[in-house]
């Protein structure tokens, strides 16, 4: 059965240098849906939560950062959220960028 993707998954999530298995463990996470899966997660913490860091993301939802980390900018350069103001995270209190839907 073929696995309907709401999110453009085209751009490769491995580097070039990466070792062959980190490359066919990334095909194989688009191509099983989780990305869009995890995309899609991501995108309702934003939808409930605008303008936080991925710190504070993760603490409010229990997603993990780093997964917070990754797929923010898969769902930015789908145009689905974009970069709001840079502050201080509540979390870490260091300057970190906060995420928001985009309009």
């Amino acid at each position: 059965m073929s696995q309907l993707h709401l999110f453009s998954d085209n751009a490769p999530i491995h580097r070039a240098t990466d070792p062959a298995t980190s490359k066919q463990a990334s095909r194989t996470y688009t191509k099983t849906g989780q990305r869009d899966s995890d995309k899609q997660r991501v995108l309702a913490a934003v939808v409930q939560y605008p303008n936080r860091t991925s710190k504070e993301l993760a603490q409010l939802t229990g997603i993990d950062r780093h997964l917070l980390a990754k797929r923010l900018p898969d769902l930015r350069a789908d145009g689905r959220v974009q970069n709001g103001e840079t502050r201080v995270c509540s979390v870490s209190g260091n300057g970190a960028m906060t995420w928001e839907v985009c309009e």
